[in-house]
């Protein structure tokens, strides 16, 4: 029946003048919780003070010890206040000036939370307030595990907040990212992390420099022999370059072994016949 007033577009927070009640006031009282529900999934508000106390639901469920109702109340309450937050951050954009921007973002969920729990009537005693005057201690408890899921909630976000802190990366290179995030960052991304040479010449080097040193410095990058010029194709780790240019390539430049004062250099390969027909210090046979 409600649910079909309700579609039929009756006013949700409707005093009766007789009653002294809305309809949500009057279902936390009378402890029925599928009601309450349904009545703040329809935008009941649930800090109206009503009647000539000016009681909230939550007061009144209290002082009726509706158990059910309180635990539901509460929750409703939470989740109002991030909800209620949100709104005032809308708001905050639209502001004319920074100063009135950042006082209204200044308001956090959990000052809404404690204004609407901590509501007072015209008596000024607040529902917890009746609640230990009357002894309610179930009622009570209620509302310390509320206070305790709520601290549970600021210390959560207060981790996120410092995981999340901006942190610039150690080896300096210029980015800033999540607190959590930026080791990863610095062991998998930062182009000044170091790492080992991918040719396997066991150096380490900036990331940023691998390429100029693979190609450039690595004692195992494959160079031509440094004789190419006089017809060497042989290929190598820049390593053995020098030992091979020296010692065993068949196109390296060496001297007449005939005489020191021949002085004729030649590619290693072409000594021989040097020496045999050409240097004019070789020993030849008289024709005569």
């Amino acid at each position: 029946y409600v649910e079909q007033l309700l579609m039929a577009g009756a006013d949700v927070d409707k005093e009766g003048r007789k009653l002294g009640h809305t309809p949500l006031s009057w279902a936390a009282a009378s402890g029925y919780p599928a009601l309450v529900k349904l009545l703040i999934a329809n935008k009941a508000d649930i800090n109206r003070g009503v009647g000539r106390w000016a009681e909230t639901a939550l007061i009144k469920a209290s002082v009726q010890n509706r158990k059910l109702v309180v635990s539901l109340l509460l929750e409703s309450i939470l989740a109002w206040s991030f909800s209620e937050r949100e709104r005032i951050k809308r708001e905050a954009n639209e502001s004319r000036t920074e100063e009135e921007r950042e006082l209204k973002l200044k308001k956090k969920w959990i000052h809404f939370y404690n204004e609407a729990v901590s509501i007072k009537d015209a008596n000024g005693r607040s529902a917890m307030d009746y609640a230990k005057r009357m002894g309610l201690g179930d009622i009570i408890e209620l509302f310390k595990n509320s206070e305790q899921r709520v601290a549970n909630k600021l210390a959560k976000e207060e981790r996120e907040r410092q995981l999340a802190a901006p942190t610039p990366c150690k080896l300096q290179c210029g980015y800033v990212g999540r607190a959590d995030r930026i080791k990863y960052h610095e062991e998998r991304h930062c182009v000044e992390r170091l790492v080992y040479c991918e040719k396997k010449c066991g150096k380490k080097i900036k990331f940023k420099n691998v390429k100029d040193h693979e190609e450039k410095h690595c004692e195992k990058r494959i160079v031509m022999c440094t004789n190419s010029y006089f017809g060497c194709t042989v290929k190598m780790e820049h390593k053995k370059l020098v030992f091979h240019s020296t010692k065993f390539c068949k196109k390296r430049i060496v001297t007449c072994r005939v005489h020191d004062d021949c002085g004729e250099t030649f590619p290693w390969d072409a000594r021989p016949f040097h020496e045999e027909n050409e240097c004019p210090f070789r020993i030849v046979s008289c024709d005569l």
